[in-house]
């Protein structure tokens, strides 16, 4: 399912997204912010999904994470780590 929704994910290669990272009670862990995305990629040890803004920024949610694709956001639930992770895409 992950790498299903890491392959829909690249259609939407430069689009602007937000990103909310959110422990299990919805509250944020850092602070949302927009960025455009330029590439979504498996780390080099498959074990996460890498959301790059560059060559070199990324964020990875681990590849294990309950995992909901629904045009426009991208949620996953790690249990592991207890956070959440929501991307959405603002404009095609």
């Amino acid at each position: 399912m992950a790498v299903t929704s890491m392959e829909a994910l690249k259609e939407y290669k430069g689009c602007p997204i937000e990103v909310k990272i959110l422990d299990l009670e919805d509250q944020p862990t850092a602070p949302t912010f927009q960025k455009t995305l330029w590439d979504v990629c498996l780390c080099p040890d498959t074990t996460h999904i890498r959301f790059h803004f560059d060559e070199t920024t990324f964020i990875a949610v681990p590849i294990h994470s309950k995992i909901e694709w629904t045009y426009p956001i991208y949620y996953a639930v790690d249990t592991e780590s207890n956070l959440s992770y929501q991307i959405k895409v603002l404009e095609r």
